[in-house]
């Protein structure tokens, strides 16, 4: 890390049954996927509950929780970069949120009262929208320059399309990136297949209708998608340049 570029906190918080050592470290490989990522940033990643079935936020749901922790962060991180002068630059560091799993409880509570919304520019949720939706729905809504990215799986899918309608219903635009069908056509209103980089095919979900046929259906032809059945009709498409 080098405190002298332009560089980015790394919040993450854990989900259930979990310690530091054991899983953060050992089989998530966090700390090697953020250095392998060759990205300028500092790793946080504080224990919660350990080794338990237990999604609480600790002490980051009391108002300005996750402030303290950052401040005092700050001059630790300091002293492990070996100059105490460096503090001032930690503490005015970006901060980007990444809850995994269980990990949803305290990064909604430090969106919601953590006391410095202005430093928080992104979240990730790594199959973790479990619940809190009105937090992570209100965080999205205030922060439109900021960044909020969920990668869910069976698990939380139901939960992920609750927050995709609340925020369709505030006038937010979400992206969903799906090679499910069904679940494209549930929540978007348009419909854009990429193939190798190129956009092949754009077209309204309001003139294709997924329950009357086949929503997309792609077939490989010197590269390229040369046909897409939507709604049982035939379409050509030729690759936007």
């Amino acid at each position: 890390f080098d405190v002298k570029k332009p560089g980015v906190i790394v919040v993450f918080f854990h989900g259930n049954g979990a310690t530091l050592e054991r899983d953060v470290r050992d089989r998530q490989l966090v700390p090697q996927q953020i250095s392998d990522s060759g990205v300028n940033a500092v790793l946080l990643a504080p224990q919660l509950a350990v080794n338990a079935a237990d999604s609480s936020a600790g002490k980051f749901w009391q108002p300005g929780g996750f402030k303290r922790f950052i401040d005092e962060s700050a001059s630790h991180l300091a002293r492990l970069y070996g100059d105490p002068k460096s503090a001032q630059a930690f503490a005015n560091l970006p901060i980007v949120i990444v809850g995994y799993s269980g990990g949803f409880v305290p990064t909604a509570w430090s969106l919601e009262v953590g006391g410095i919304p202005n430093r928080v520019r992104g979240v990730f949720l790594l199959d973790a929208v479990y619940g809190e939706l009105d937090k992570f729905a209100s965080w999205i809504e205030k922060n439109r320059t900021g960044f909020f990215v969920s990668s869910y799986t069976r698990y939380t899918k139901r939960r992920d399309q609750e927050l995709m309608q609340m925020l369709r219903d505030k006038g937010i635009t979400v992206v969903l990136i799906s090679h499910r069908m069904p679940d494209v056509f549930g929540v978007a209103d348009r419909v854009i297949v990429m193939r190798r980089g190129h956009k092949v095919a754009d077209k309204k979900t309001a003139d294709a209708k997924y329950q009357d046929g086949v929503a997309v259906f792609t077939m490989a032809k010197g590269g390229l998608m040369y046909a897409a059945t939507i709604a049982g009709q035939k379409y050509k498409y030729e690759p936007v340049k």
